[in-house]
């Protein structure tokens, strides 16, 4: 009797095992199960994302190049050179809409000039691009807008305060010049089926870069009140914001 149940118990023993045997092998079958499902999502993923990376490359990629040369050839400013010339012909329409006033390639021309001559070196890079479509005018195709974002280091002197700030108080001028204006930039490129701009619009955050340089928004008002450059509906707010 007792062999007997020695050998019962063995057996359940057996059995125990077999079936925790079972256990860890459903389990390690079923994470590797888990495991292959993960990956095939993230390759099918991947897959996707590659796919729609070359489309997006095949028809937006041209704009995004145009406007990356855009930002490179203007990095230190504008020179009025054959080559800064030809690429404002190429790349823009001869009726481009700037900022929503001016029409044609000249306004656009002067406005590099008048930055560039006005401070003492002037460092352009373009940060990020962003491609959109839309659909124009019956019969004239598709268009896209590029949204650019730029970071500008400007060197200021005593004739940025002159062209600039012509009334600017003594004080606020002596420590303005001399020091850096990182100004950002956004730039709105609305290209036409031809790959020609045909509206450009252009913002700067002024009040952000001077205060970063003053750290005051009293003194910031004071500059931005004073000023003679372009400002934004946005930046006009802002002003309006300081000065109560």
């Amino acid at each position: 009797m007792l062999g007997d149940g020695t050998t019962a118990s063995k057996a359940l023993e057996r059995r125990q095992v077999c079936n925790n045997n079972q256990k860890r092998y459903r389990a390690r079958k079923k994470a590797a199960n888990d495991r292959l499902a993960m990956d095939v999502a993230v390759l099918h993923e991947q897959t996707r994302s590659l796919k729609f990376s070359l489309e997006r490359g095949r028809r937006w990629g041209a704009h995004e190049a145009s406007v990356l040369q855009y930002f490179g050839l203007f990095s230190a400013g504008y020179d009025r050179s054959g080559l800064h010339d030809a690429y404002l012909r190429y790349m823009f329409s001869p009726h481009v809409q700037y900022n929503g006033l001016a029409h044609g390639i000249e306004p656009i021309a002067m406005s590099w000039a008048k930055y560039t001559n006005t401070f003492a070196s002037i460092q352009v890079q373009c940060d990020h691009i962003q491609v959109f479509s839309d659909k124009m005018d019956e019969g004239d195709g598709e268009m896209a807008v590029v949204d650019a974002r730029a970071s500008t280091r400007m060197l200021i002197t005593w004739n940025t305060i002159t062209t600039l700030f012509p009334h600017l108080p003594q004080t606020l001028a002596k420590r303005l010049v001399g020091e850096f204006l990182h100004l950002p930039l956004r730039a709105i490129f609305v290209f036409d089926s031809h790959l020609q701009v045909i509206q450009l619009t252009g913002e700067s955050n002024l009040v952000e870069a001077l205060y970063n340089l003053l750290g005051s928004l009293d003194d910031v008002s004071t500059v931005v009140a004073h000023s003679c450059m372009h400002l934004s509906p946005n930046l006009l707010a802002a002003q309006q914001h300081l000065n109560k």
